[in-house]
């Protein structure tokens, strides 16, 4: 499936705007 595929590049991506959203916030 596609998906997999979608999933396993997307997730990195995903990963690091949440962990800068969350150094950031924790900065602030």
């Amino acid at each position: 499936f596609p998906t997999v595929w979608v999933v396993a590049s997307l997730l990195p991506i995903v990963g690091g705007v949440a962990l800068a959203s969350m150094t950031e916030a924790s900065f602030n």
